[in-house]
């Protein structure tokens, strides 16, 4: 309970958003200031289980605190605000996304747990952002395999191990620990584990009361 009361606190105080993103995060929550085309950030749109998380946020290192939009002309056209940000913010336009189309055959690789996306969880609504932005990331068990599968980086492949170890399509090896907007999905994940494992101590406390 002591973790989860702060781990909602660092949620409340947006902690680990930069000055400009959390800004515009707490204007969402004024009715006076609220602009109906900006639809939150990335780090509130995909969960993941507490196991993944480390995965989910190398592989999307730099975006976690993306700021979604649902009209891009609309918001380079109309919002005078852009010019006055305190520092930089990146914005995805949900209507700029194309279908994902991939026939990979994951069979062929062992050593390959699956496209991570298969590991998130998001809205309908937003299942074609996570399949843009995780579609051709691969959750392996090491990048010695990856690394033995250079025709996958070629076609435009990442990989990514449970410790958040990362090949990126570009050939980068991303190794040790992430930036300081990471850990947005990760405290978002141990609320819940901590929110569901709470709940059910104290259904099992209950039924032995009534014993």
């Amino acid at each position: 309970s002591s973790e989860l009361a702060v781990l909602a606190d660092m949620e409340r105080r947006y902690e680990g958003l930069g000055n400009a993103v959390k800004n515009i995060v707490r204007s969402q929550k004024d009715e006076s200031t609220r602009r109906d085309d900006i639809d939150g950030i990335l780090a509130e749109k995909i969960g993941t289980d507490v196991q993944y998380a480390a995965a989910v946020e190398a592989a999307l290192e730099g975006l976690t605190d993306v700021l979604l939009v649902k009209d891009t002309a609309r918001l380079l056209g109309e919002w005078p605000g852009l010019s006055s940000l305190e520092g930089r913010v990146h914005f995805r336009g949900l209507d700029r996304i194309e279908p994902f189309a991939d026939d990979l055959d994951l069979a062929r690789y062992p050593s390959v747990r699956g496209r991570l996306v298969e590991f998130v969880r998001c809205d309908s609504h937003y299942a074609r952002l996570a399949w843009s932005l995780l579609g051709k990331t691969l959750l392996v068990d090491s990048l010695d395999a990856a690394l033995r599968s250079p025709w996958l980086t070629r076609d435009g492949y990442s990989f990514v191990t449970l410790n958040g170890e990362c090949l990126g399509a570009d050939g980068v090896l991303r190794l040790g620990p992430l930036g300081k907007a990471t850990g947005l999905i990760s405290r978002r994940s141990r609320i819940e584990q901590l929110e569901g494992s709470i709940a059910a101590l104290n259904d099992q406390i209950a039924r032995q009361e009534e014993q």
